[in-house]
């Protein structure tokens, strides 16, 4: 049995071996020795010393502290006891050995010119193990495990400066056992790369993260969606596609195609359908909104007009797949009106072309009846152009809404990007509409 596993420091009788002791200066330190010493004086062989700061009871060498020994200090309020069991070369920590933080073991594993380092165990003050792994320097560097007080491991993975870094796994035991919560790279003790992380076993983020963040690209599973695109700060953010999937059922019932800010669908964006329609045109919170055009898988027929709350609202354009084109005005979803327009593209003059086109409503300022070239949204939300306001606001300050009366602040013009875009795609695809 070797000396670390013999002996317990706190049954050595010191006051029995001071008796021939003598005191030795040195450079460093003041210390009082009682053991073997051999022809230069100095301590060699078994012996006990006693320093200012710390005493070491075990095998000296010329003077030094080498081979197997016992290392111990007490702070001057006695709270806090530290004891090292292990082997020494030079007078530092060497090889393996343990350390006891008042009377409990902290950590068994090797040394490093008096720094944790290569394999070591961490424990609990219940004697739970706390980490098992690689340590540099006194710092958890390389692969290790880290165990809660119950001895669950929460992580497995690769640590770099005593902070989790590389490949690694981090587990929540009221989750799952074998499923960690979170799998994939970190940097600086936080996700930091690609990973996967679990809400539950069918809800799921793999992709990008950024300091524990969905950040980049990624795919989102949850019990009855998937989005697929960008994310922004734990959140649906840039360019996606987000799939509603059928109860029960791995068909989807709706896929939106769009831009997303803060988990919202916002502006233009695709929308198909479980029966094959399709949507095309302004969105908001995932509904029809403004301008847009549906097309009806199975009958072909094309709306293109206003929509309102998802609803068909206002004036629409259906053509057939026969090409007939009709004019129809709806209220909240339900026809109120219908005329036809022409029942042959091919014979269609130019002038009547023009009107084919159409403008929608929405695209010009209620005070020119002109196409908005600049359409900005006032106080009263409705949008105008804004040369059409800074006209009025010329005469005075405060004016009244062409369209609801209410008082306009002339400091509230925000532009509407929507309907720019729109009006711009119209205009590049129909240059002739400004003559109209």
């Amino acid at each position: 049995m070797s000396l670390r596993d013999n002996i317990n420091i706190d049954e050595i009788k010191i006051e029995t071996l001071l008796l021939e002791s003598k005191t030795e200066k040195t450079e460093k330190s003041y210390y009082t020795y009682s053991g073997e010493l051999n022809d230069k004086n100095k301590p060699n062989g078994y012996g006990i010393g006693i320093f200012s700061n710390f005493k070491y009871c075990g095998s000296w060498v010329d003077g030094l502290q080498n081979g197997e020994g016992i290392k111990y200090c007490t702070q001057e309020n006695g709270l806090l006891q530290i004891k090292y069991v292990g082997t020494f070369n030079g007078a530092m920590m060497q090889g393996e050995g343990k350390i006891f933080i008042n009377n409990y073991l902290y950590y068994d594993g090797n040394f490093v010119d008096n720094k944790y380092s290569g394999i070591g165990k961490i424990y609990y003050n219940n004697k739970k193990l706390r980490y098992y792994g690689n340590f540099k320097n006194n710092l958890r560097e390389g692969n290790g495990k880290m165990y809660n007080k119950l001895g669950n491991i929460i992580f497995e993975g690769n640590f770099k400066e005593d902070k989790r870094s590389g490949n690694g796994r981090y587990y929540d035991t009221k989750f799952s056992s074998i499923t960690p919560i979170y799998s994939g790279e970190w940097n600086n003790d936080m996700y930091n790369g690609v990973g996967i992380l679990y809400s539950n076993l069918n809800n799921y983020y793999s992709g990008n993260f950024v300091d524990n963040k969905k950040h980049g690209t990624g795919k989102l599973y949850n019990d009855n969606s998937l989005y697929e695109g960008e994310f922004k700060n734990d959140k649906k953010n840039g360019i996606g596609k987000l799939t509603i999937f059928s109860k029960n059922s791995n068909r989807h019932s709706c896929i939106y195609e769009g831009n997303f800010i803060n988990d919202v669908l916002v502006g233009y964006g695709k929308c198909y359908y479980k029966n094959g329609d399709i949507y095309e045109g302004n969105l908001e919170n995932y509904k029809k909104e403004g301008f847009g055009i549906y097309i009806c898988n199975k009958s072909k027929n094309k709306y293109e007009g206003n929509w309102k709350d998802d609803l068909k609202d206002g004036n629409i354009t259906l053509t057939t797949d026969e090409n007939e084109v009709f004019k129809t005005i709806w209220k909240k979803g339900k026809q109120i009106n219908i005329k036809k327009y022409r029942s042959n593209f091919e014979e269609i003059e130019e002038p009547i072309k023009k009107q084919r086109i159409g403008i929608p409503i929405e695209y010009k300022c209620p005070i020119t009846l002109f196409i908005m070239k600049n359409p900005v949204i006032a106080s009263d939300g409705n949008t105008y152009e804004r040369s059409s306001l800074e006209d009025l606001f010329k005469e005075q300050d405060m004016v009244n809404s062409p369209l609801t009366r209410e008082l306009l602040d002339k400091n509230i013009l925000i532009p509407n990007k929507n309907i720019k875009k729109l009006i711009d795609d119209l205009l590049i695809e129909n240059p002739l509409i400004l003559h109209m």
